[in-house]
């Protein structure tokens, strides 16, 4: 089995977890004799040792003894009788705790909390300690369970026992699977709740430090601007700094822009469509991006657009477009003096809409890094670390977007389904 550690996990651990995952058990439910409460009590003292695999050993206490007691907790525990959830998820977490000194294996350790789960089906605290222990050993798969975690515990604001230290360990999968943004919300929400600054959290520095900030004054190239991504034969072109994600086929061509005079965009070009019989031809969609201007002020560059070509051209409004949860103004134009030729003349379809500024936006697009690159053999003795790129927030300000499709009669029909493909699975926020 291979292990990771990251420079993040290095910096932030300690401070957020407290050193001990007992905060997710209600000791009340635990036995309460003497030897149990001992040897208890000596784990969880031990726990700032065990609690993660580390590569050297530093610690002023031996590792022998810190696996001695670790052990021998772990063959008590075996005759404790599993009369409620806690003492189940109290074993489980010790065996947590062996694996990261190699003393058990993943798998047995990953068989045991599933078990777990499908006896208390409904205890999102097993999800939460399953997404603790895969931050360790399989960090692409511990957001999807911090995320099931959330969803039966009913969302991240709970008022139960454990509402500081679920937030806590959510911010603190997040950062280390690279969601940023769910992170900086886990943030806000715990923030809330304690009624503390942001500032007052150790991870707040880890998390400042990847979110930078960004301004309309500022030039950002393409490569800042734009992430593009190729998942399930599915191209993704996504800004969190101009809150948009572009979902379309695997095969697509186009182009990106960066950021200047606060001014983006994208350029798509579509897939050749047939018409006549053996007449074919392509049309394009381009998104254009304005920071901090009015839909008058854009609606103002669209009529310059026509007017380039047509002096006394006119766009027609032909009522409202629906996209995501935005209403955008839909306008056409036609001018047959142009692709005057099969096609039939030129017919453009512009969309106008604005989208306000939102403090989370890419949330609902983020994606976990890709850590395949970063894994280093338990083996070897190596310790890779991973480097995470930085990401530019959202602009502080609406960002007004003008959609437009460069079409002809010939091809309309065609050309405007696919536009329509790309932008219902597309995400503006």
């Amino acid at each position: 089995m291979k292990k990771v550690i990251y420079v993040l996990f290095l910096l932030i651990f300690a401070s957020i977890t407290g050193f001990s995952q007992t905060f997710a058990l209600k000791e009340s439910n635990l036995p309460s004799d003497e030897d149990f409460v001992s040897k208890y009590t000596t784990f969880k003292n031990y726990q700032k040792y065990s609690i993660s695999w580390v590569s050297e050993w530093k610690f002023d206490v031996s590792r022998d003894l810190v696996i001695d007691e670790l052990k021998d907790f772990d063959s008590f525990l075996n005759d404790v009788p599993e009369k409620n959830y806690d003492i189940s998820l109290l074993k489980g977490i010790v065996k947590m705790n062996l694996y990261n000194f190699d003393e058990i294996n993943y798998s047995t350790v990953d068989e045991y909390l599933n078990q777990i789960k499908e006896k208390y089906p409904d205890e999102y605290r097993t999800w939460w300690m399953t997404a603790f222990f895969y931050n360790g050993a399989s960090p692409y798969k511990a957001f999807d369970e911090i995320t099931k975690a959330e969803e039966l515990r009913g969302g991240l604001i709970q008022l139960d026992d454990f509402v500081i230290d679920f937030l806590s360990d959510y911010i603190y999968i997040s950062l280390t699977c690279g969601m940023n943004q769910h992170a900086n919300y886990a943030l806000n929400c715990l923030c809330n709740y304690t009624k503390r600054k942001p500032e007052s959290y150790s991870f707040y520095q880890m998390l400042n430090s990847r979110l930078i900030e960004t301004s309309i004054e500022d030039s950002y190239q393409k490569n800042e601007v734009w992430n593009v991504s190729l998942i399930d034969k599915k191209l993704y072109i996504e800004s969190t700094m101009l809150g948009a994600s572009i979902k379309t086929d695997e095969n697509q061509e186009g182009k990106i822009f960066g950021f200047e005079k606060g001014f983006s965009y994208i350029f798509l070009q579509s897939p050749v469509f047939k018409f006549d019989e053996n007449k074919t031809t392509t049309t394009s969609l381009a998104i254009y991006f304005y920071a901090g201007k009015t839909e008058a002020e854009v609606n103002e560059s669209m009529n310059r657009t026509v007017q380039k070509t047509d002096p006394n051209g006119k766009v027609t409004p032909l009522g409202n477009y629906k996209i995501n949860d935005f209403l955008a103004h839909y306008y056409t134009y036609e001018n047959p003096e142009l692709y005057n030729d099969d096609r039939k003349g030129m017919k453009l379809v512009f969309l106008i809409f604005t989208v306000p500024y939102n403090e989370f936006s890419g949330i609902s697009f983020e994606k976990q890094v890709d850590f395949s690159n970063s894994f280093s053999d338990e083996n070897s003795g190596n310790v890779k670390y991973f480097q995470f790129k930085k990401q530019l927030k959202r602009l502080d300000t609406p960002v007004t977007c003008l959609i437009l499709l460069d079409s002809c009669n010939a091809v309309f029909e065609e050309s405007q389904a696919w536009m329509e493909s790309i932008l219902n699975e597309s995400i503006f926020e």
